[in-house]
């Protein structure tokens, strides 16, 4: 848009500046269409010289980017520019020139012959009214287009981007809020620019107030800023539309930024995070023990706790259960995935992520964290408050009543059993699965072939676990986990391959056959997939780096994993690093069209106020004075429509930080992007008192008649 603005600004400057030449042409019989091909070929000399050294720059710049960042990725691609890349290029060099001259051609066209040969008199030709009945326009273009706009963001809003949430398609949903937020960026920045001239108004009064002895310019000043109004609305227009587009766009990387390192603490969850994506062998459990002793005997401060994490009971192969939470009424029922987990899990991760909801006030024996927080995975293994029933029948009815089950359900068989399972549970099924940890709630396992039901104690609800799919959003019913202790996992997987449906399936060997090929001497007999390590204190890069490499002569596949949280952080520091580069380079683009647009602006200013100027000069005002005026002019335009600008990029910034809070389910914060708004705005500044003075300085040392007779 800049560059668009820049072109007509030239042109239309060239319009002005030649109306006497092309009025002499036309009066000597050249014809329109010649003329408009003339201005048409005069953008193209600006356009095509411009592409070139652009392409040329382009190539230079990305085979320097590109060689930088294969070194830093040790991997080497090709240097040459995407073709599509070059076609968009191309297509936006050469067209943009001529969308920016048609203004200037209609301009050019509509000037008479008598006024374009009037050298002294200004003429206003450029307002064209016409009259003409409703009903012979028809549709209202500009009603069809607020409509169309006005339907879409708001289809978009209450269908599109819930959709998006729902089916855990974040990813995308941000990518709509990202389009919603910048047309609201340009609506906002448009509507807020109406105050401009109040704005421009109250700091050239505070300008003048900190420089006192210019108190005699303020009459001209202000009736400058009035007969340039039109003129100067484009460029404080887009400068204000520019800085709050850098503002919200370095706000959005910073945010996108710590989203990232969140996501990344989040999902290795502590220093060293290994795992096992085959779901089929398992880690050594009973090699990896015995490593990580001899680790913490050879060096008792690297290591200040460790701890696994058992295989899912819903991904055993073979098993197609369904696992479903409910109250003892079994209804409503929800999906919920077992998780069976150790009892110092949260001394052994990141305790930052870790957003506790309700615990069980029964339990006497609690235990609290390092930050103050009560551990809610050592109340899963405390069993003081659990009631365990001897006998396998309900005494009272109320979670089973025989008779009516066999009457609706007589071909499943119901295998009841005394032990009550503890179990953590995400705050999300509160509301959509009627739960809480007062609730008696029930799991059911279930087949086409088999059901076997459990009374649960709900012992805690969380927001949060690290690495778990925890969340308060009721959509955690499709893919959420329940947490539940060793020895309870290795019952219930029991109890499911004692069953006899169990043993008659066509899949038991299946079962067995990979219950044989675990490694040996398993705790609780589970196979463990995740083991989550954290240090005791700040390590190395070499340190951490040793440490892997010895973890890695215990994997038993090729699908084993090892992330070091440190060093992950590390590379997305660098790759965010390239985004802030790319802002802070989309700034100083706009800072160098900013300066070209203000400097054609004034320069017509300087131009079409010749004849005032020539007067004030005969009438006893000073060069200085009159720099003094269009310097004060350019400050009070740029300040007032950076502070507009700024205003706008700051609200819709916390507007999308506020939003990616509530998505991440997080702490609000905003990232400003201080170093960019300082050099924009600054810059700005600069860039209007450099024009100014440019724009000023071709009237120095001119005679007030030269002047006077428009001859700078």
């Amino acid at each position: 848009m800049l560059s668009i603005l820049l072109i007509y600004s030239l042109m239309i400057g060239d319009v002005d500046e030649k109306t006497y030449e092309f009025g002499m042409l036309r009066a000597l019989g050249f014809r329109k269409s010649w003329l408009i091909v003339l201005l048409l070929f005069q953008a193209l000399t600006f356009a095509i010289p411009g592409l070139l050294l652009a392409l040329i720059t382009c190539y230079l710049l990305n085979a320097l980017i590109s060689m930088y960042i294969f070194d830093m990725s040790l991997l080497i691609s090709s240097y040459s520019i995407p073709l599509y890349a070059l076609i968009v290029q191309i297509s936006i060099g050469i067209c943009m020139p001529i969308v920016s001259n048609i203004l200037p051609i209609k301009q050019a066209l509509s000037t008479t012959l008598r006024d374009s040969l009037n050298l002294f008199h200004k003429v206003v030709s450029n307002i064209v009214v016409t009259v003409m009945r409703l009903e012979k326009i028809g549709i209202s273009l500009n009603q069809t287009i607020y409509s169309i706009m006005l339907i879409s963001i708001g289809f978009i809003s209450y269908y599109v981007i819930p959709m998006n949430i729902i089916y855990q398609n974040i990813g995308l949903a941000i990518f709509v809020l990202n389009i919603v937020f910048v047309t609201m960026l340009v609506g906002v920045t448009m509507i807020i620019n109406l105050v401009q001239k109040i704005v421009e108004k109250y700091l050239l009064y505070l300008i003048l107030c900190l420089k006192p002895s210019d108190q005699n310019l303020k009459p001209v000043i202000l009736n400058n800023l009035k007969s340039h109004q039109n003129r100067n609305a484009k460029t404080t227009l887009m400068y204000s539309l520019g800085l709050s587009l850098i503002i919200f766009t370095g706000s959005s990387f910073a945010i996108m930024s710590q989203m990232m390192q969140n996501y990344i603490k989040i999902s290795t969850a502590a220093d060293i995070r290994i795992f096992d994506v085959s779901k089929k062998f398992g880690l050594d459990e009973q090699r990896l023990r015995q490593h990580l002793a001899w680790e913490q005997k050879n060096d008792s401060t690297l290591i200040r706790d460790y701890t696994f994490c058992a295989l899912p009971l819903n991904d055993y192969p073979g098993i197609q259960n369904h696992f479903q939470i409910s109250p003892l009424s079994r209804f409503p029922r929800n999906n919920i995935i077992l998780q069976p987990v150790e009892k110092n899990l949260l001394n052994s991760i990141t305790q930052d992520y870790y957003q506790p909801t309700e615990y069980d006030t029964e339990s006497h024996d609690v235990k609290y964290l390092d930050n103050g927080v009560r551990d809610g995975i050592y109340d899963l293994y405390n069993r003081d408050s659990n009631f365990d029933m001897k006998q396998q029948k309900d005494i009272s009815g109320i979670k089973s009543n025989s008779k009516l089950y066999q009457i609706f359900e007589p071909k499943q068989k119901t295998i009841k059993i005394d032990r009550e399972i503890n179990i953590i549970i995400p705050e999300g099924y509160r509301n959509a699965g009627s739960l809480s940890v007062n609730t008696p709630a029930l799991l059911t396992i279930r087949n086409k072939e088999y059901r076997i039901e459990k009374r649960l104690k709900i012992r805690h609800m969380a927001t949060k676990i690290p690495n778990f799919d925890f969340s308060a959003y009721a959509t955690v019913v499709f893919f959420g986990q329940g947490l539940i202790t060793m020895e309870d996992a290795e019952l219930l997987l029991k109890e499911m391959l004692n069953n006899r449906a169990v043993r008659k399936s066509s899949k038991y060997k299946k079962i067995i056959q990979f219950i044989e090929q675990l490694p040996k001497n398993l705790s609780f007999g589970l196979p463990k997939d995740q083991l989550f390590i954290k240090f005791n204190r700040e390590t190395t890069r070499e340190e951490r780096l040793d440490f892997s490499n010895r973890l890695r002569n215990y994997f038993t596949n090729d699908q084993i994993y090892l992330i070091d949280s440190q060093e992950l952080m590390r590379t997305f520091d660098e790759v965010f690093t390239y985004f802030e580069i790319f802002n802070a380079v989309v700034a100083a683009i706009a800072l160098i069209l900013s300066f070209f647009l203000l400097l054609i602006s004034f320069i017509s200013n300087v131009r079409n106020n010749c004849w005032e100027i020539g007067i004030l000069r005969a009438i006893g005002l000073q060069e200085v004075q009159i720099q003094k005026v269009f310097i004060y002019e350019s400050i009070s335009l740029i300040v007032s429509s950076g502070i507009i600008g700024s205003l706008v990029g700051f609200i819709i910034a916390s507007t999308f930080a506020m939003q990616i809070a509530t998505f991440s389910e997080s702490q609000y914060k905003l990232a400003f992007p201080l170093y960019t708004f300082l050099f924009t705005f600054l810059g700005g500044i600069l860039i209007a008192v450099a024009s100014s003075y440019l724009a000023v300085r071709q009237l120095k040392n001119k005679e007030i008649a030269s002047i006077l007779k428009n001859q700078i």
